[in-house]
């Protein structure tokens, strides 16, 4: 049976505190994990946006192929209001399982722009800008330079005969990176050909139990607390996925000891557990399956690290491996830990900061995962 299926995501994160700017500019933003498909949906967003965002043209061409144009209710000139996520109407476009496809996006004018999907490390979806000089500006590449974003857009659907089987990875940092994810989702295309698709639902800092903490500098950027954001994130718009992997709950214990949140904010353990546990009946009320990871060790991160940090960490880890709520546990812990010091990450995958896994760190948990426990098949 045909159907619409997201097979492209990333959540918007909040820029009010350090807004991006493009004027004058062409977007370009290339991906390649889908299935066999006749045509697509792209969904435009402005979700903080303070302005309306001026979008001139888009286009979506197969790479080397055919180009056509993206209109939202016939238009070509296609406008974003304030908060809000619009999608485009359907594009005819046959495209084979991996095949990239490219999405162009002509920006008009001077645009502040205060909703961006960012990544790390998602050899899955490259973004360029025509400029040389130019392009996308703002304060925030010199705090996070590395960073790539998408603006203007933030979820690609298509439609297809094939079923496809569509997974959400939701948590923080670790998750919103993609050092884990990028190599999983081409794992999933390698194994089953864009037959199941992974969307990327995490927020650099978020917390499963607080909202960000607009004193800490980051501004509203760590995002609603990972417990009421999940509906709305995972569920959005009617959409239900197949499965959910959850990994959450670093920053409930690391931020109140760092000064990123209020001391007032630390949490314990059963209370981290608790909200997890939470996400799983709201997933199970969906009939979604979920999966949640335990959480990796962060010993010498910013130095700010204690043993009391790693006792509360082993506590929820223990909790979620006794868990009968969840459909399995994945065991990023024992993944990821050195063997030399259980409350370290391996020396070989584990990033300068200590608490992230690197590229290779993020391959070895990719790696692991049982897909046939995770996709039935």
């Amino acid at each position: 049976m045909k159907n619409w299926y997201s097979i492209w995501g990333y959540r918007s994160l909040d820029f009010g505190a350090f807004p991006l700017y493009v004027e004058n500019e062409t977007e370009y933003v290339e991906i390649c994990a889908f299935p066999p498909c006749e045509a697509f949906k792209i969904r435009f967003q402005n979700t903080f946006g303070t302005e309306t965002l001026h979008i001139e043209e888009a286009w979506l061409a197969v790479r080397d192929g055919k180009k056509c144009p993206v209109t939202v209710n016939g238009q070509r000139r296609i406008a974003v209001s304030p908060g809000k996520r619009i999608w485009s109407d359907e594009v005819i476009q046959k495209a084979e399982a991996g095949q990239k496809i490219q999405i162009k996006l002509r920006w008009s004018g001077k645009n502040v722009v205060k909703s961006a999907c960012t990544f790390l490390a998602n050899s899955m979806t490259g973004v360029w800008y025509s400029k040389n000089e130019g392009g996308l500006t703002g304060s925030f590449f010199e705090k996070e330079p590395l960073h790539q974003c998408v603006t203007g857009l933030d979820q690609i659907a298509v439609w297809t005969e094939e079923p496809v089987f569509t997974v959400v990875a939701f948590g923080d940092s670790i998750t919103h990176m993609s050092r884990w994810t990028a190599p999983f989702a081409e794992r999933l295309l390698e194994t089953y050909q864009g037959r199941v698709t992974l969307l990327n639902m995490g927020i650099c800092g978020n917390r499963l139990l607080h909202d960000a903490s607009v004193g800490s500098g980051h501004g509203g950027w760590f995002g609603e607390r990972g417990i009421v954001r999940f509906e709305r994130d995972v569920f959005a718009n009617g959409f239900v996925p197949d499965a959910v992997i959850l990994l959450e709950g670093i920053n409930d214990i690391l931020h109140p000891a760092i000064g990123e949140a209020p001391p007032e904010e630390a949490v314990s353990a059963e209370e981290i557990v608790a909200g997890l546990e939470s996400c799983a009946d709201t997933a199970h009320y969906h009939q979604t399956k979920i999966y949640a990871a335990t959480l990796l060790p962060f010993k010498g991160c910013k130095d700010h690290w204690r043993p009391w940090h790693e006792e509360k960490r082993n506590c929820v880890n223990d909790l979620l491996r006794r868990s009968t709520v969840f459909d399995e546990i994945f065991d990023f812990d024992s993944w990821a830990k050195d063997p030399a010091d259980e409350s370290r990450l391996n020396s070989k995958g584990g990033s300068e900061d200590k608490l992230h896994p690197g590229i290779e760190g993020g391959k070895t948990l990719a790696e692991q995962i049982d897909l046939s426990l995770l996709c039935g098949k």
